[in-house]
Parts: structure tokens; C-alpha cells; sequence
């Protein structure tokens, strides 16, 4: 029993972080300090891609979002978005002192391609995984945008892409797919950005096919 309580609030104090990053880099968004910001955004996926699928199951089963999505356009007016996120001292100190190696004590590290076993048939846990990873790396790239880092931004958009097309999360994955042609298209990459245009017409008609 003191081991399962013991894994309990491990699972229960990981979900915690994880949304109080997410929390603690809109707080320095909002008063345009995007290398915390993008710096926090980064910790999510770095502690996302070394948990093992036995941490997954147990981070998911607890139920409600793990994270949210940052779907807001990021415009040059980011400095205006409300400072007011409701943190204490205390979230602030419990985000910043974290000893992440103690917390991922045990997790065994997976690569960013992970998800090459799995099937053309996705178990729910591993599309849940996906959209949790590509949900990270949205959140990832939407702050490397509003910093004007559109190089990061790029790459992070196509992890983002790369991680719902696996989990087969077709809408969140158009999304990401016009965030990163947005990028590539302001780089100067005019063919690339293109490309990605005719993928998401091509996503499209293969939807509204389906729904005939």
C-alpha cells in the first residue's frame, strides 16, 4: 500500500509541475521575458520526452488535461497580455528550486522518434502520449514565435506536426501545420511554406472525402 501511495503522489506532483511550467511561462509572457518563458516551455518537453509508458499510463489515468494549448495569434503586442496569473511565492519557489532529477528518478529515457513502434492502428495510450508531446511542442514553438526566434519556432512547430500526425489528431495537426507555414513563409522559405499549404488542402479534401 505505502508503495502505491508512494507512486500516487509522484504521478499526482509530475501532472502538478508540468501545468505550473505551463503556468509560471504564460506569467513570463505576459511580461515579455520570453527567454524564462521559452526556457520553462522547454523543461515540459524535455520532461516529456524521458518518461517511459508505465509513467504515461499513470500521468493519463488521473484524468482532465495535462496541458493546454496556447492557440492565441501571437501578435507584437504579446507585452499586454495580463500579468496577473495567479501565482504565490510559493508556486514560484516550488517551479524554480525543482530538482528534476529527483523527480524523473527511474524514468527511462526515450528518443524524440519514440513513436516508430507503434502501430497504424494507435492504442489510446499512445495517442494520448502524441497529443500530449505535440501539444508541448506547440506550446514550444508559439513561444519562440513571440520571442521572433522563428528558427527554434520552425522546429518546434514541425515536432509539434510530426507528434499529432502520429497520434492521428488530424484538426490539432492542421494547426500546427499553419503555425509552421506561417514561420517558414516569414524565414523567406516561399517553396517550403507552399509545400505545407498544399499538405494541409490535401489533409482537408481527404477529410471532407471521408465524410461523404
Amino acid at each position: 500500500m505505502a508503495d502505491i501511495a508512494t507512486s500516487d503522489a509522484f504521478h499526482t506532483r509530475l501532472r502538478h509541475v508540468l501545468q505550473r511550467y505551463q503556468l509560471v511561462a504564460r506569467y513570463c509572457l505576459g511580461k515579455r521575458d520570453f527567454t524564462q518563458a521559452t526556457a520553462y516551455l522547454a523543461k515540459i518537453c524535455s520532461i516529456l520526452d524521458n518518461l517511459d509508458q508505465a509513467v504515461w499510463a499513470q500521468v493519463l489515468a488521473l484524468g482532465q488535461p495535462v496541458l493546454e494549448l496556447q492557440t492565441a495569434t501571437p501578435t507584437e503586442a504579446d507585452g499586454e497580455v495580463s500579468t496577473q496569473i495567479p501565482l504565490s511565492d510559493l508556486d514560484l519557489a516550488l517551479v524554480t528550486d525543482l530538482n528534476l532529477n529527483g523527480l524523473l528518478a527511474g524514468a527511462v529515457p526515450t528518443s524524440a522518434t519514440a513513436p516508430a513502434a507503434m502501430t497504424k492502428r494507435r492504442p489510446p495510450l499512445d495517442r494520448a502520449v502524441a497529443e500530449l508531446r505535440g501539444i508541448s511542442y506547440w506550446n514550444l514553438g508559439d513561444g519562440y514565435q513571440r520571442a521572433g526566434n522563428l528558427v527554434l519556432a520552425e522546429t518546434a512547430y514541425s515536432q509539434s506536426s510530426d507528434w499529432f500526425y502520429r497520434g492521428r489528431h488530424t484538426a490539432s495537426n492542421l494547426m500546427a501545420l499553419e503555425r509552421l507555414a506561417d514561420v517558414v513563409e516569414l524565414l523567406g522559405k516561399q517553396q517550403l511554406a507552399g509545400n505545407l499549404r498544399r499538405r494541409q488542402d490535401k489533409i482537408r479534401r481527404q477529410l471532407t472525402e471521408g465524410d461523404k
